[in-house]
């Protein structure tokens, strides 16, 4: 049975997986790194990554999904790892390795994992969405991803959701300020749920996350399921404008929040309501893949679209 080696590149860590045909998981590895590291450090990382895979399997691809936008192998922009502007993956990796790669945008490797073996299987047109500590998202037509001009598209996290609050966070680039990500993130989430405690003098558990309040909701805790069904009509907002634009009715959500079913139904009533009628049948269903998804789609994302050396 033959390999696929798939990189999750995030601003904590290096991840790295090694699927088979069935889309199973025979190894995996990772590595700390940071934010702030420098060009240097982060190619070094990636070949330490790689290295350590090929010294124990013989793989026929490379596959890796970056937080960013990727045009021609190059990082262009990287809002979540402010140093990697323009460092150049692919001409690393085509000078220190032999082996077919292929890389994208971390969210549209996703999707690509959705499109081959999750939910996306039998539709020709869909909409991928990633709710996690941001929100991404990928846009797949005629069962290929659309990547825009320079692979910029789909950067649904950037919908400016709300316009009143552009100029007020000072510390925050322009294109962050109201944008949908600071209101359906995962800190914001879970600062949504505090204050709403706080206002109503509950104590919360510092470490509370995400899933934590989604149990809540399930055992009808009011403020709980109201901080839900807000981030959840935000998300059929955005939902309702993306449908809007591209007439694709079909969303599939994936990431940790995604298992929020409450978020998912208030999303998909919100969406309908807010639709033209002509739009309106719109289907919301969580994604297939919720764990490991970066690293089954980034070895995906290498098996179907990788270059020849």
């Amino acid at each position: 049975m033959k390999l696929y080696l798939g990189i999750d590149i995030g601003g904590t860590s290096f991840k790295s997986g090694v699927i088979n045909d069935n889309y199973e998981i025979v190894y995996q590895h990772s590595i700390p790194t940071n934010h702030n590291q420098t060009n240097r450090e982060a190619l070094n990382n990636l070949s330490f990554i790689i290295d350590d895979a090929i010294s124990k399997y013989q793989i026929e691809t490379l596959g890796i999904g970056i937080p960013c936008v990727v045009h021609n192998d190059k990082i262009i922009l990287a809002p979540n790892l402010p140093n990697w502007n323009n460092i150049d993956f692919g001409e690393h990796i085509r000078t220190n390795f032999n082996i077919p790669f292929a890389m994208d945008n971390d969210a549209n490797a996703a999707a690509v994992a959705e499109l081959i073996a999750g939910n996306g299987k039998e539709l020709n047109n869909f909409v991928y969405i990633t709710l996690g500590t941001g929100v991404g998202g990928a846009i797949i037509i005629n069962k290929e991803v659309y990547r825009g001009n320079i692979g910029g598209a789909g950067e649904i996290g950037h919908i400016i959701f709300n316009s009143t609050n552009m100029n007020k966070e000072v510390n925050k680039p322009a294109y962050r300020n109201g944008a949908l990500e600071t209101y359906i993130g995962r800190e914001a989430i879970i600062n949504n749920y505090k204050k709403q405690c706080n206002e109503n003098n509950i104590p919360v558990p510092a470490d509370i996350d995400v899933s934590d309040i989604s149990i809540l909701a399930e055992n009808n805790d009011k403020i709980a399921v109201k901080t839900l069904k807000e981030a959840g009509f935000k998300l059929g907002i955005a939902i309702a404008t993306i449908n809007h634009i591209l007439d694709i009715g079909n969303f599939i959500i994936g990431g940790g929040i995604s298992q929020s079913k409450l978020l998912l139904t208030s999303s998909e009533i919100t969406a309908r309501e807010h639709s033209l009628p002509s739009v309106s049948k719109i289907k919301i269903q969580q994604a297939k893949f919720i764990q490991n998804t970066g690293i089954i789609g980034a070895a995906l994302l290498g098996k179907i679209g990788s270059k020849k050396m």
